[in-house]
């Protein structure tokens, strides 16, 4: 039994990396889940709604989850300075369910499609492909946008 951060306004995410339970599930924070495999994590509950004029972005969903200490497994800072940080090999689909599930995807997202958007930033400038294996780094405009956002 795991215990969970009780934080206000906030929902519990347990992303099962096998296959005993669908893939995320949402439940109030007191609750109990027996289960080794699964990464559970307390973040801020953001519904989707009609008022926002703009989305929340996968560059400050990602920016956001290296700020969260529970996230580490998923991702972490490599050289947080320069914004260079890192996907966990293990657990970078739990990451890519979390980013679906937060932009209100029915589909279950994918590493593999969460990377293409990535790729795409790497157009824009906002995020570049470093040559290590599952290593970006923010670009610095984006970083410090960031920085004072948080």
């Amino acid at each position: 039994m795991v215990s969970v951060l009780e934080v206000p306004e906030c929902v519990c995410v347990c992303v099962c990396v096998c296959s005993c339970l669908p893939a995320v599930l949402l439940f109030p924070p007191r609750e109990q889940l027996v289960g080794s495999a699964c990464l559970r994590v307390a973040l801020p509950l953001h519904t989707p709604n009609e008022d926002y004029k703009e989305k929340e972005r996968l560059f400050q969903f990602l920016f956001e989850m290296l700020q969260t200490p529970s996230m580490r497994s998923c991702i972490w800072w490599v050289q947080s300075s320069s914004g260079t940080f890192q996907f966990s090999s293990q657990n970078k689909e739990s990451l890519a369910q979390l980013w679906g599930r937060r932009k209100g995807n029915r589909k279950t997202m994918t590493y593999q499609k969460m990377a293409r958007a990535l790729r795409n930033y790497s157009r824009t400038g906002e995020i570049h492909k470093v040559k290590r294996k599952l290593t970006y780094r923010f670009d610095e405009k984006t970083l410090k946008g960031q920085t004072h956002l948080h």
